[in-house]
């Protein structure tokens, strides 16, 4: 991995693998950083590394309480160690910082040293925008987020994604669901008709093995997990290696 992130400023070239994306919470006292090299022995392609938050809008009560949580200022330099344990992990797994565009992130984002992508959240805006121009000029690329009411905007937002899409799976906050959305299909294949070429990843209300085979039946190139993996990190090693486990097991075909 180039510590920049210029190898990333084009699209992931996924050799026609699927893609396990897994959310671990930066400087959150309850999920040790000791933890994250899990996500190396368990075979994860991309870490998102969730910043501190003042208003995460998007998601449930589990990862917003573990953003508030952090004892980070939602500057990029509370990844730091976390991005350099990452770069290296024998896997060669990717770090994505996931962050809201709070004034710490966009009064820090020059230095982007070892983050490979970034992927921010709304609202959209000026600061937002300065934020992605920030990064795009370090050479990190950029991931994008879909809801799951798409809009013309948000496809055109989509366009300019050099990494990867996430498109949402389930309406609403992050959380765990149960059951699947069967419009999945139908909303990954309007990205597609719009020309969207580089990989969409479902997530949002997935984490279940039977939601992540769903997801990867409608024609997703990868699956994101987050709430429960923060729930698994919590509860200790054992845990979190065997969910992180059973879901590459499932991506893998096994």
């Amino acid at each position: 991995m180039d510590g920049s992130g210029t190898a990333l400023h084009k699209p992931i070239n996924l050799s026609g693998e699927k893609l396990l994306a897994a959310y671990f919470p930066v400087l959150d006292p309850r999920v040790p950083l000791e933890r994250l090299g899990i996500y190396d022995d368990a075979g994860v392609d991309l870490v998102e590394l969730g910043m501190k938050a003042a208003d995460p809008h998007l998601e449930g009560d589990t990862i917003s309480r573990s953003m508030m949580r952090s004892t980070g200022e939602g500057r990029l330099s509370d990844a730091g160690v976390a991005l350099r344990k990452i770069a290296g992990f024998k896997s060669g797994a990717r770090s994505v910082i996931f962050a809201y565009p709070d004034a710490p992130l966009a009064d820090s984002a020059k230095d982007w040293t070892g983050a490979d992508i970034l992927l921010c959240a709304g609202p959209h805006g000026d600061r937002r925008d300065r934020i992605v121009s920030d990064a795009r000029a370090a050479g990190v690329a950029i991931a994008e987020f879909v809801p799951h009411q798409i809009d013309r905007a948000d496809i055109e937002r989509a366009g300019r994604a050099s990494a990867y899409v996430m498109l949402q799976y389930a309406a609403g906050r992050t959380g765990i669901r149960d059951g699947i959305d069967r419009s999945a299909s139908a909303r990954l294949q309007k990205l597609r008709q719009h020309g969207i070429t580089v990989p969409v990843l479902l997530g949002v209300g997935i984490s279940a093995p039977d939601q992540c085979r769903h997801a990867l039946d409608c024609g997703a190139d990868g699956i994101v997990i987050g709430t429960k993996t923060v729930m698994m990190a919590e509860r200790g090693r054992a845990a979190l290696m065997d969910y992180l486990g059973e879901i590459r097991q499932v991506i893998d075909g096994r």
